[in-house]
């Protein structure tokens, strides 16, 4: 009989912590939901980004990100187009890439401001 009786206690116990964990985790979701339902449409309290913000690991550096967030100069645009398959699909302008070649000495800085308009 006491092994019943402590096998019902440690169900119990059992249930009681999945309940605490239940309870945490919906706490974690709901602060997660509001930092991202203001982050996206208001300005945010800190109380709730400091938290879930210090959780999301650093893969670029701030150098990287700066030279992600850079405008292409005209030679990095043309050695992307220059660097492209001549064969590749037309875009929904129907100009290939062999266009953008052939053309680039009168398209280059229409080119270049529409890419760099991108940017800014």
């Amino acid at each position: 009989m006491q092994n019943k009786h402590s096998l019902k206690i440690a169900k119990i116990q059992h249930l009681h912590n999945l309940e605490i964990e239940e309870e945490f985790l919906r706490q974690k979701s709901e602060s997660a939901v509001k930092y991202f339902t203001n982050a996206f449409s208001e300005e945010m309290d800190n109380e709730y980004a400091e938290p879930l913000v210090d959780c999301i690991p650093h893969l670029v550096t701030a150098q990287q990100n700066k030279d992600l967030m850079a405008i292409p100069s005209l030679q990095e645009v043309k050695d992307v187009v220059f660097g492209m398959d001549k064969n590749s699909a037309a875009g929904p302008d129907d100009f290939n890439v062999t266009f953008f070649q052939h053309f680039w000495g009168i398209i280059a800085q229409d080119i270049h401001n529409a890419i760099c308009s991108f940017f800014k």
